[in-house]
């Protein structure tokens, strides 16, 4: 839902729909997977066909999470290899 805005108005509509969407259950899908660590509390990456669900990233903490966390930094890269592997 955020994909054809700036970075910033992305950062702050994903902020906002955090707050609002707290305590709530939320399936998004994405293809950014910044995006999924910000906001999810399970990632998941789907692949095969048929589709099915990899092993869960939990990120800690609470969303909407910092871009400059370390840990979100750490496992966007883990995220970016599995998606690259999904891919082959």
């Amino acid at each position: 839902p955020f994909s054809a805005l700036d970075a910033i108005t992305r950062i702050r509509l994903q902020d906002l729909a955090a707050r609002l969407l707290a305590g709530r259950t939320v399936l998004l899908v994405t293809h950014d997977p910044l995006e999924a660590l910000r906001l999810g509390r399970s990632i998941h990456v789907m692949k095969g066909r048929p589709a099915t669900l990899g092993p869960a990233l939990r990120p800690s903490g609470s969303s909407p999470r910092s871009v400059a966390n370390p840990e979100i930094l750490r496992l966007q890269g883990n995220l970016l290899n599995q998606l690259a592997e999904a891919a082959q």
